[in-house]
């Protein structure tokens, strides 16, 4: 008998591949430097664009991922339970210069590529994939939406922080 817990670290790695496939050349998120969860502090300084996956730097003691559960009906003796979660995301934008506009239309542009990731399916011909390979109902980029901007040594930067949240189901077979 298998029995699935919790889906915040499965859809967190599911998470993590996925957006390291796209961070290619010609991939929606080119460029683009994907992070599974907390880095050591140097790591992202240099890099013009950033994405965290279970992680946000600006809130570095937030939790990465969170999720409820409930019985969606007992007819099956309460052998499934349905899981509403989300895991913590952040972009950053980068690049030496002091215009804050470039750098919010940076991590925003970042933002907007993980959320067509998650638009369409397999079936339909869109361009992502809002089921995670089957793993979830649905996962959608979502609130709330926290913004900061800071001058630096080297320039200025912009990050956003954001949640993908899902809605999942977990059975006992």
């Amino acid at each position: 008998m298998t029995t699935t817990t919790d889906l915040v670290t499965d859809v967190t790695s599911y998470l993590v591949t996925m957006l390291q496939a796209e961070a290619v050349p010609g991939g929606q998120l080119a460029s683009v430097t994907v992070f599974d969860g907390p880095q050591p502090s140097a790591a992202a300084t240099s890099l013009e664009q950033v994405l965290w996956v279970g992680h946000n730097p600006m809130e570095p003691t937030q939790e990465f991922g969170e999720a409820q559960q409930n019985v969606p009906f007992l007819g099956d003796h309460g052998r499934t339970q349905d899981e509403h979660g989300f895991v913590q995301m952040a972009a950053k934008h980068w690049t030496g210069d002091t215009t804050m506009s470039v750098h919010r239309a940076g991590a925003k542009a970042i933002v907007a590529a993980v959320e067509v990731l998650l638009r369409g399916d397999a079936t339909s011909g869109g361009p992502g994939d809002y089921s995670l390979g089957g793993l979830v109902f649905w996962a959608l980029a979502t609130g709330p939406y926290t913004w900061w901007q800071q001058l630096i040594d080297d320039g200025a930067e912009a990050y956003c922080g954001f949640r993908i949240t899902y809605y999942g189901r977990l059975v006992t077979a």
